[in-house]
């Protein structure tokens, strides 16, 4: 009984070490991409909190308008004008800033991608796959 749970053991190890080996290229490989790819993500995270915020200081100054606004009104007119100006602005600002949005993602994707597959990291990988 000794001797099968050894053997078990010793084949356990064995299988072990050689996954271990044979993932130690792409290990290098891994340590190298994350932290490219860790940055650009960054950087992502920080254009799509500047347009946040951005639209934010926007909407905030077009409200304090509003209330001017209905303050200031003479007839149900002026009210639904500046009704009607209010929702159209908002509607303008939100789409505007969708489109900046999308058009960050697309070029964020493309940085992301290319720091993930840079030609140095390239390089790496090649060489990676020459040493497995």
């Amino acid at each position: 009984m000794a001797d099968e749970s050894a053997s078990a053991a010793d084949f356990w190890n064995i299988a072990m070490e050689t996954q271990l080996l044979g993932a130690v290229p792409r290990l290098s490989l891994l340590t190298m991409l994350v932290p490219n790819v860790q940055g650009s993500v960054g950087q992502m995270m920080l254009h799509y909190q500047r347009e946040a915020l951005t639209l934010l200081s926007r909407r905030w100054e077009a409200d304090l308008t509003f209330v001017d606004k209905l303050g200031g009104a003479r007839s149900a007119g002026d009210l639904a004008t500046a009704w009607f100006d209010f929702a159209r602005n908002a509607a303008s600002d939100y789409s505007d800033t969708i489109g900046r949005i999308v058009t960050l993602e697309i070029k964020d994707a493309a940085e992301v991608a290319e720091a993930s597959m840079g030609e140095d990291l390239r390089d790496v990988a090649l060489s990676a796959q020459l040493v497995a």
